[in-house]
C-alpha cells in the first residue's frame, strides 16, 4: 500500500469502465478470472496529459494504454471518455461514501493545498510570553509560509500570508512543474533499458504483464522507504524477468552484470537486486 491511491483506470474491451485505483491495478495485475486482458484498456498517470498537452487537448485527443508494447498496434481511447468515466466514478463514490447524512450547510470542499494551509495555521511554531507564562504560539498576522503540493505528476508551490484569525492571502500563486514522483520512476525505467535492453522489457510486457507491473511496484516501495543511513537498497526481481532475459540473450543476468558499467553499483543475489545508494539516489 502507498500513501495515496494510484492514478490508474481499467476499461473492458467494449471501453466500458471497470475499476479505478487499487482495484484496477490489482485486477489487471492478478487477472483473477483468467480473462484475455490484451483486449482490455489500462491507463496509468493519464492525468499528466492535462499538464503536458494542455494547449493541444481537444475532444479528439487520444490516450495510449500504459502497457503499450513497441512495434505493436497500440490500443487507445479518446481522452475525453477516460476522464469522463473517472469523474463519474468519483461522483458516485463521493455521493455514496461522504455526503450521506451531511447537510449542505455543514459541508465544505477544499483543494489539497488549501487543506494543507489550514493545517499549517493550526501548528505550533514558537513560544510566546503572556503574563509571566510561556505558551505555544501559532502563526500571527503577517507571518508567511510556503505550501508544497508534491504529487505523482507535478510539484506545485504556493506562498501564503496570515491576514487574520481565520483568513490568509495568497501572495505567490501556485507554480511548479513536472517534477512529481513518476519522473523518478521514469529514470528507473531508463536504467532497466540500459541494463536489460528494450527487447527484453517489451517481451516481459507482452507475455508477463503481471511481472512487469510487479517490478514497477517493488521499485515504488523501495523509493518510498529509501533511507540514506543504509548502504544499499534491495529490489526483488520477479522470476519472469530473469527467465525472459536468459531466453532472449542466452545468458544469466547474474553473470552479465559484472561485465557491464554497473558492476560496482549493483549485484544480483537470490532474485534480489541490491543497488548502491549513490546510483539509487540518481533515481530520487
Amino acid at each position: 500500500m502507498t500513501y495515496k491511491a494510484p492514478t490508474c483506470v481499467l476499461f473492458r474491451p467494449n471501453q466500458k469502465f471497470q475499476s479505478f485505483g487499487y482495484e484496477a491495478r490489482d485486477y489487471y495485475k492478478n487477472n483473477p478470472n483468467k480473462e484475455d486482458l490484451t483486449k482490455w484498456f489500462y491507463f496509468e498517470h493519464f492525468k499528466m496529459m492535462l499538464y503536458k498537452e494542455k494547449d493541444e487537448l481537444s475532444k479528439d485527443t487520444w490516450l495510449v494504454e500504459s502497457i503499450n508494447v513497441e512495434g505493436n498496434s497500440a490500443k487507445k481511447m479518446k481522452a475525453v471518455d477516460v476522464f469522463a468515466a473517472v469523474i463519474e466514478f468519483f461522483k458516485g463514490h463521493f455521493l455514496k461514501a461522504l455526503q450521506a447524512g451531511i447537510s449542505t450547510d455543514q459541508l465544505s470542499l477544499a483543494l489539497e493545498p488549501e487543506a494543507a494551509s489550514i493545517h499549517c495555521r493550526q501548528q505550533p511554531v514558537g513560544v510566546e510570553q503572556t503574563g509571566g507564562y510561556k505558551a505555544i504560539a501559532s502563526m500571527k498576522e503577517g507571518d508567511k509560509y510556503i505550501v508544497f503540493d508534491q504529487g505523482g505528476g507535478t510539484t506545485d508551490i504556493t506562498v501564503h500570508e496570515v491576514k487574520g484569525p481565520n483568513s490568509v492571502k495568497e501572495i505567490h500563486q501556485a507554480c511548479g512543474g513536472h517534477w512529481g514522483g513518476i519522473t523518478v520512476n521514469g529514470e528507473f525505467y531508463k536504467f532497466l533499458v540500459r541494463l536489460l535492453g528494450g527487447f527484453v522489457i517489451n517481451d516481459v510486457k507482452k507475455h508477463h504483464s503481471d511481472a512487469y507491473f510487479e517490478l514497477m511496484y517493488n521499485f515504488e516501495h523501495a523509493k518510498i522507504c529509501f533511507k540514506e543511513d543504509t548502504d544499499k537498497t534491495t529490489i526483488r526481481i520477479p522470476v519472469a524477468w530473469l527467465e525472459t532475459y536468459k531466453k532472449s540473450t542466452r545468458q544469466e543476468l547474474i553473470d552479465v552484470i559484472p561485465q557491464t558499467n554497473f558492476k560496482n553499483q549493483i549485484e544480483l543475489k537470490h532474485g534480489k537486486m541490491r543497488i548502491n545508494h549513490n546510483p539509487f539516489a540518481l533515481f530520487l
